[in-house]
């Protein structure tokens, strides 16, 4: 049996940070997040932890149909159906996150955005953008923004011909 090393640790100890942020933060909001049932709850924060930790399995996971690609249909293991399950969960709370959002703009006029959610569902509003911003979009935007490091995004940018250098 090998001995876990520290990455493993550092990834669970990280794990468990970030939901006891969140549920931190969840608490001091105005809706009630406890580990009852009620009608104002979306999702406890044990749920949320179980949400990661299937998360975090199914992401390094081998599945046989990615190898032999004439069995995936049959999905042996069960993977491809706990996937589903776990993205059903996630959609829910993120359309609870933007409908909570959305309320908070609702009623405010000329409404200054607080957080990246804001101003996406800002741009979304948007009449005259080019490419529409859909909702499902803007829950996209807030699942890859959360992964990609900042170094990542400055990187392409800076391989665009108009972020190379401002015109004076």
């Amino acid at each position: 049996m090998e001995t876990p090393s520290w990455a493993s640790y550092l990834a669970a100890w990280l794990a468990t940070l970030a939901l006891i942020l969140l549920s931190l933060r969840l608490r001091r909001g105005r809706r009630k997040y406890t580990e009852g049932t009620g009608e104002n709850e979306i999702v406890t924060p044990k749920e949320f932890k179980e949400m990661l930790d299937e998360l975090f399995l199914l992401n390094g996971v081998l599945d046989i149909g990615d190898s032999i690609p004439w069995l995936s249909f049959l999905d042996l293991q069960g993977y491809i159906k706990r996937m589903k399950a776990l993205s059903k969960k996630f959609d829910r709370f993120l359309e609870h996150v933007l409908d909570e959002h959305n309320e908070r703009r609702k009623g405010v006029p000329n409404y200054v955005a607080k957080d990246m959610v804001d101003v996406l569902l800002q741009l979304a509003d948007d009449p005259n953008l080019d490419v529409k911003l859909e909702r499902h979009g803007v829950k996209a935007f807030t699942q890859s923004l959360d992964k990609t490091p900042s170094r990542k995004v400055s990187f392409s940018l800076s391989g665009q011909p108009n972020f190379k250098r401002p015109v004076t």
